[in-house]
């Protein structure tokens, strides 16, 4: 491998995005702002999230050309802080992180170097040597009856490695981590050891999670492509396309049914990766959603664009009336709330549109657990800092929100009621989730928990 792709060095990720080192046993936190609300639940607040394990050798050279990784493809670090009752009824607090440890994390740890090369942002020839290296590494020739095989040792036997940092979920009284690309890793909570895989009774393809109604499985079908095809046509890896033909489609399938059961919807072309809610009305089922007209996760078409000045554009909120306007740039992941009403017996969008004003991004939504699937007043969602993450290429969230999606604005009555908490100067939060008080009986009671970073500190509270 090093003699085809070398690693090159590298800046880090900036400010809040920075890998942080793992700090080895749980620390006891004593400078508390505030108070502990005394009903608080007991309990563990955990959160994975990308970590690369090398910072400084995020991208490869060779003659083919040069690759990076991506925000997205960094290791998973657990980030767990616990909330304990003592004997004597006072709240004692610890925190302590981890690498979520999957097997190809130990690979490149007993290394002391990166060795999965990066595949997915770059110069298309780089990206496709880098996918068949991955796949494979010691090549010979076997010459038998004037006929020539070649054979390659599997060096991994896949394009990217684990990288268990998109989510945490328990199941069955078991904690797991998760990302698209694998499947489940266990989590001891007790020290934050992974252990091993479930294999789901010998399920051997990855899996993740679609919005499941008490009758419906909701199935969410965009112009996103992915393969080696689309290097050949000098593009990105991963795209979204938004050319003559491409589509977005709704599909709703019964709770146990199969591919011929699917009632497909058209929309309009968008993306939607982060679920608010979904549920049944009658004849009707509800999605609502937060919703870009393009996919954060393709990036610039291709390896000629200037990426830094194409996220730029990108996150600012899109105005089709000012000059130089480019639908395919332009605000394409200035995230909205949005909302489909699609009617089951007719086979008909009965309504779409936005939820709330257009003048402010949101992502991350997280709702009472207790109604998940079930229609409900409120939701919560990180407030994106659009200008900020234009000049970062990376979103920043200064704010949360909370929607209620049975009142209307006083001001503009088209659009829902949204109350929003400002953060300090400085000050962006990850991760928010909301925690109900025990015994509550109101959909809102309770508290909403986040990791904050106060980037001019470089302190995280």
């Amino acid at each position: 491998m090093d003699s085809t792709s070398k690693f090159v060095d590298t800046p880090e990720f900036p400010a809040n995005y920075a890998s942080v080192d793992e700090i080895g046993e749980a620390v006891m936190l004593s400078d508390i702002e505030g108070e502990v609300p005394k009903d608080f639940p007991e309990g563990i607040y955990l959160r994975t999230g990308p970590n690369f394990l090398y910072p400084n050798k995020m991208a490869t050279k060779s003659i083919f050309g040069r690759a990076s990784f991506s925000l997205f493809q960094g290791d998973g670090m657990l980030h767990a802080t616990t909330f304990d009752r003592g004997n004597n009824r006072e709240w004692k607090l610890s925190y302590k992180n981890r690498y979520a440890e999957a097997d190809t994390f130990f690979m490149e740890k007993e290394r002391n170097r990166p060795l999965f090369l990066p595949a997915s942002e770059g110069e298309p020839h780089a990206l496709m040597v880098a996918t068949f290296l991955n796949m494979a590494s010691k090549f010979y020739i076997v010459r038998a009856r004037k006929l020539c095989t070649l054979f390659a040792h599997l060096r991994f036997g896949k394009v990217t490695k684990d990288y268990n940092n998109t989510n945490v979920f328990e199941h069955a009284g078991k904690v797991y981590t998760i990302s698209e690309n694998h499947l489940p890793y266990e989590v001891d909570t007790s020290d934050l050891k992974t252990g091993k895989i479930w294999d789901i009774n010998g399920w051997d393809r990855p899996f993740n999670s679609h919005p499941k109604l008490q009758h419906h499985n909701i199935i969410l079908d965009y112009p996103n492509r992915f393969g080696l095809d689309r290097l050949l046509a000098d593009k990105q890896f991963i795209g979204y396309e938004r050319g003559e033909g491409e589509w977005s489609k709704i599909g709703v399938m019964p709770r146990y049914g199969d591919s011929d059961s699917i009632k497909w919807f058209d929309v309009k072309n968008h993306c939607s990766f982060h679920i608010i809610n979904s549920f049944e009305d009658g004849d009707e089922v509800i999605l609502r959603v937060c919703r870009t007209s393009g996919s954060i996760m393709s990036g610039p078409p291709n390896h000629r664009v200037d990426a830094g000045e194409w996220y730029r554009r990108a996150y600012l909120q899109p105005n089709e009336d000012s000059e130089g306007f480019d639908p395919s740039v332009d605000g394409v992941i200035f995230s909205r709330r949005f909302e489909w009403r699609l009617n089951m017996r007719t086979g008909v969008v009965v309504k779409e549109g936005h939820l709330t004003r257009n003048d402010v991004a949101m992502d991350f939504p997280v709702v009472n657990n207790r109604f998940m699937g079930l229609k409900n007043k409120f939701a919560y969602a990180q407030v994106v800092d659009s200008m900020q993450s234009s000049n970062m290429g990376l979103p920043v969230f200064k704010m949360l929100a909370k929607l209620y999606f049975d009142e209307r604005d006083k001001e503009n009555k088209d659009v829902i009621k949204v109350e929003y908490h400002k953060l300090e100067e400085n000050h962006f939060c990850s991760g928010v989730h909301f925690v109900e008080r025990p015994g509550g009986v109101d959909e809102d009671d309770g508290w909403l928990i986040s990791y904050i970073h106060d980037e001019k500190e470089n302190v995280s509270k």
